[in-house]
């Protein structure tokens, strides 16, 4: 922020205007067309669901974990400072497996997305809800059986453990009422 109180980009410095985006109001650069969202903004955004993407942006969105990766971009301290507190903020892959690097305060006050990176986050999103679906009904059979599976082994054990457990203290107090 400046003196009068206006956001400027971490980019370039220039003024930010705000604008209304789907169910929020976020900070827009004119120049770079970045986008600065206060607190939670940027979960009530990709939570409200309200615009639709063209396919284009869908290509350069893949959900899976190859992109978990540290790449060159990423580190721990970004070289963009929060718009708020003005201290240095997190560079971080969004969701840990996005592929999209993101800059965040570490203090929550807010997220400083790149231009078109909003858009893929929220690509992002979906794309991985929908795969999670296919996901459990392709494997949701197994998955279930291998719980009860896991239940009856888990059973099983625990029995086992209480007689063993009987049977140790049992020879114990055998030992040593001979002793005695």
């Amino acid at each position: 922020m400046n003196k009068k109180g206006t956001k400027l980009c971490p980019r370039d410095q220039e003024p930010l205007r705000e604008i209304h985006y789907e169910s929020e109001r976020v900070d827009l650069c004119p120049r770079c067309k970045g986008v600065w969202c206060d607190g939670d903004e940027l979960k009530k955004i990709i939570d409200s669901r309200e615009k639709q993407f063209s396919g284009e942006i869908h290509k350069d969105v893949i959900p899976n974990e190859s992109n978990a990766s540290v790449t060159g971009k990423e580190s721990l301290i970004a070289s963009l400072k929060c718009l708020a507190c003005l201290q240095p903020m997190q560079a971080i892959n969004y969701a840990y497996s996005s592929g999209i690097h993101i800059d965040r305060c570490s203090r929550g006050h807010g997220t400083w997305l790149d231009h078109g990176e909003l858009e893929k986050i929220q690509v992002f999103v979906e794309r991985w809800e929908s795969e999670g679906d296919r996901l459990v009904m392709q494997y949701g059979g197994a998955l279930k059986k291998a719980r009860q599976q896991a239940t009856r082994d888990y059973a099983q054990t625990t029995n086992e453990l209480k007689v063993s457990r009987f049977g140790i203290v049992n020879r114990i107090l055998h030992a040593i009422q001979r002793l005695l």
